[in-house]
């Protein structure tokens, strides 16, 4: 049995800026033409949820909702030498100069926050954490470049380089809200995260995020509600998963479509010409999966 712990979940986010140099033979220009973000719902200290913040910063933004810089917004990069032509003016991009301080970077952010805000679902659970409490954007978070090659390929700039080497652990959160009265499982929901660190820090990642990280996501309504092994007196106190077990695989594979079909699309070069959509392994990856009791104390079980 794992209760939620007793700090309150509180809504952070990785904040993400696409960059990419535009070679000219005048110069090299870096330039911001997409923007990334995740938000998590997680418990801790703020030391704890930034670390956690700086573990998923170097590979999640492959997962994280992405805008691209609006068209209205224009770089005009002056003249070439004598000889060439005129440089001409870029729609949909910004200088890298506008994310020089925090302030800046909340400033760009500001219509995507708005926009996400609005996409989050209500999802009632207990009295005292009926919905999302996203209300202002005061939130604790994290900020990365990430440089885009002429190749398409993307690294994060990390404040620790090694975080992006290698290949980061695909790692998933699994809920499964019986009904209070019946018990039988009606909905669930998933989530996958691109992490970094050994497999018991990302475990420790994945066991935060259980506790509330739900209520960030649509969930996934089952054909027919499965049953736990549950029944008489010891109903309310005794959780016997063993039912849930045997269906888990087949339960949870239409979680696993609804995650892949979530992965982004993401333009890989400035001028927006190319795409690029992460391939996840969903089957080779940690998993974590946890019963959510929609009682008055909130606590969960995990199987």
């Amino acid at each position: 049995m794992v209760e939620i712990p007793k700090t309150q979940p509180e809504i952070i986010m990785n904040l993400w800026a696409f960059i990419q140099r535009y070679r000219h033979p005048s110069g090299n220009f870096p330039l911001i033409y997409q923007l990334g973000i995740r938000l998590y719902a997680a418990t801790g200290s703020d030391q704890d949820k930034l670390a956690l913040l700086g573990k998923l910063a170097a590979w999640d933004y492959h997962l994280a909702s992405v805008f691209p810089i609006p068209e209205s917004r224009t770089v005009h990069l002056g003249l070439g030498p004598p000889d060439e032509i005129r440089v001409p003016t870029l729609a949909g991009v910004i200088p890298v100069q506008m994310i020089s301080n925090p302030e800046q970077q909340m400033a760009l952010f500001g219509d995507v926050m708005d926009a996400i805000r609005q996409s989050l679902p209500e999802n009632t659970l207990t009295t005292e954490f009926k919905h999302t409490p996203l209300e202002d954007l005061s939130l604790l978070y994290t900020f990365t470049p990430v440089d885009v090659g002429e190749d398409g390929k993307m690294i994060a700039r990390t404040r620790a380089p090694e975080l992006t080497m290698g290949e980061p652990y695909v790692a998933r959160n699994l809920w499964a809200f019986p009904d209070s009265k019946s018990r039988l499982v009606e909905t669930l929901a998933g989530r996958a995260y691109l992490a970094t660190g050994d497999r018991i820090e990302v475990e420790g990642i994945l066991a935060n995020l259980a506790v509330a990280d739900h209520f960030l996501l649509n969930r996934v309504e089952l054909p027919k509600p499965i049953p736990t092994t549950e029944t008489g007196e010891n109903r309310s106190r005794s959780k016997d998963f063993t039912t849930i077990k045997a269906h888990e695989d087949a339960m949870f594979s239409l979680v696993d479509d609804q995650i892949l079909k979530e992965i982004p699309s993401k333009y890989a070069d400035c001028e927006k010409k190319r795409t690029h959509r992460y391939t996840l392994p969903v089957g080779d990856s940690i998993r974590h999966a946890t019963i959510v009791w929609a009682d008055s104390s909130g606590n969960t079980a995990t199987m």
